[in-house]
């Protein structure tokens, strides 16, 4: 009666490519990957845009009306970023918060979910009729949810 340990091994009903989907749909919420898509592909396009076309145009407007060097041409520019910078921190705030809540959502619909295993366990239960076509059908409809 030595030491060793018997292996029990795990068998999935699942496809690789479902088991894939389903790691990705349990994984949490991160918001550090959301904010650099946000910058990489919002704030930073704006900022640069912001430096290229609206900038001139406040400097071109004060040019016309002779104001070019003055006191007011510097606060409508730097009024013109501090708005840009606000409306980009709370386009973020609001995504990195639907962003936590969609992932909420999909966790506990996922964690709710009938699976296979749960009808395979109580065979007296009413769900024992459904067969792994259905359950398929439920989880690829929980997913695009």
């Amino acid at each position: 009666m030595g030491g060793s340990k018997s292996k029990i091994d795990s068998v999935s009903n699942l496809t690789p490519e479902q088991h894939q989907t389903f790691s990705k749909l349990l994984k949490d919420f991160d918001p550090k990957a959301m904010t650099d898509m946000f910058q990489t592909s919002v704030a930073n396009p704006t900022r640069q845009e912001f430096q290229e076309k609206t900038l001139p145009g406040i400097q071109e407007r004060f040019i016309a009306g002779g104001g070019s060097r003055s006191g007011a041409l510097n606060r409508a520019g730097t009024q013109a970023g501090a708005n840009m910078e606000s409306s980009l921190s709370g386009q973020l705030a609001k995504l990195l918060g639907q962003g936590q809540e969609s992932s909420y959502d999909r966790q506990a619909k996922l964690a709710t979910a009938p699976t296979l295993e749960m009808f395979q366990q109580d065979k007296s239960t009413v769900g024992a009729d459904l067969t792994k076509a259905t359950i398929e059908a439920i989880t690829t409809a929980l997913l695009v949810l």
